[in-house]
């Protein structure tokens, strides 16, 4: 039997007569309180989005499924609730929580609490485990062998164990304070997210089944992802990189480099890119022609003089201000010609503080830029600056 009053009005409700109840859902109302005593036979609890300051599951020893984040609780015992296998209780004010007797748990969601520690080695079944925004400073799942998806993000962790879990698919521990993360042991995983810490490596060269990879704001110098044939998305941008190799990642759609030290980048072989976020790098060149399929470019705070874009039909969203590129004159001339490869004289116009003659320009006034509106295809223009100065 179930009873379902989900997105009302309601600021009370009594089921003590429904004693068969076995489903009740009363979520996004505006409840604050609510009885289930006399509700033995309750296999299913929803109460989400409440205002809810406690509850008593005591006597509901049946219940294997108990949702009821979103509300105000600062406790909550499910200690008698030896049969739950789901436990959401989210975005209250919980302190602490014990699920030492909950051994058949496979899915339990704590985040945004307040709770300071939390242990779940008695949970062996855990399949799903997001425990981020806590105030947690450690985090054992080393008794949690299936575990499979692992949110333990915005957490004051130092540092993470997954060796023990070879059947993690996501591990999501971004915005910590790691050092170092070993997923050497995680063959299965298809989604990694490590931004923001303070990672000087990672090594996801054994993750072949890798798909979404995110590792920006981090400490990194290098970055492998050769083995990472199935990775669709990279974001690796606010690091130390110099260099990124992606040629051998044909299924990549989205990448995001950016404010790196990159010299130079090779998209040619990802044909399936859609977005690529390149800028505040030191490309002197980049070659997009064969990316047909790209909806997305970013590439602004460069040292590119030209772009090629007349096979990007797709492009939607451009973004390239503020391209300067270092150029030494001899006699006050320099020679366009020796612009990196791609520059095309024909297509640069309405120059400014320089006069063109063929292939020389002349520079009016070394202390400030020349700059020249480039035509670059597809109906896309660009303005590319040229200086004398160290950038």
């Amino acid at each position: 039997i179930t009873l379902n009053c989900t997105d009302n009005q309601l600021d009370s409700i009594d089921v003590s007569k429904n004693t068969k109840l076995d489903e009740f859902h009363c979520s996004r109302n505006k409840l604050t309180s609510i009885d289930i005593s006399s509700n033995s036979e309750l296999d299913y609890l929803s109460c989400n989005a409440n205002q809810i300051t406690s509850i008593d599951v005591s006597n509901n020893a049946k219940l294997t499924r108990l949702d009821c984040y979103e509300n105000q609780l600062t406790s909550i015992d499910v200690s008698k609730n030896t049969k739950l296998t789901s436990l959401e209780c989210s975005k209250n004010q919980l302190t602490s929580i014990d699920v030492s007797n909950n051994t058949e748990l496979t899915s339990f969601y704590c985040y945004e609490t307040q709770i300071t520690s939390l242990d779940v080695s008695k949970n062996t079944n855990l399949i799903i485990l997001w425990c981020g925004k806590n105030q947690l400073t450690s985090l054992d799942v080393s008794n949690n062998p299936v575990l499979r998806d692992l949110s333990c993000n915005n957490l004051p962790l130092t540092s993470l164990d997954v060796s023990k879990n070879p059947k993690l698919k996501t591990l999501w521990c971004y915005n910590s304070q790691l050092t170092s993360l070993d997923v050497s042991n995680n063959l299965a995983l298809t989604d990694l997210s490590c931004h923001e810490n303070q990672l000087s490596s990672i090594d996801v060269t054994k993750n072949t089944k890798l798909e979404y990879l995110e590792c920006q704001e981090n400490k990194l110098t290098s970055l492998d992802v050769s083995n990472n044939l199935a990775l669709t998305n990279l974001t690796c941008g606010k690091n130390q990189l110099s260099s990124i190799d992606v040629t051998k990642n044909t299924e990549l759609e989205c990448l995001s480099c950016n404010t790196n030290q990159i010299t130079s980048l090779d998209v040619s072989n990802n044909t399936k890119l859609k977005k690529l976020y390149s800028y505040r790098n030191k490309l002197t060149s980049l070659d997009v022609s064969n990316n047909k399929s790209l909806q997305v470019l970013w590439c602004m705070e460069n040292q590119l003089t030209s772009l090629d874009l007349s096979n990007n039909t797709e492009l939607t969203d451009l973004s390239s201000r503020d391209n300067v590129y270092k150029i030494s004159l001899t006699d006050g001339k320099f020679d366009l010609s020796t612009l990196p490869a791609g520059f095309d004289v024909t297509k640069a116009s309405s120059w400014l503080n320089c006069t063109i003659e063929g292939n020389i320009m002349t520079f009016h006034d070394e202390n400030r830029m020349a700059s020249y509106e480039y035509d670059c295809g597809a109906g896309k223009k660009v303005i590319f600056k040229l200086t004398t100065k160290e950038i």
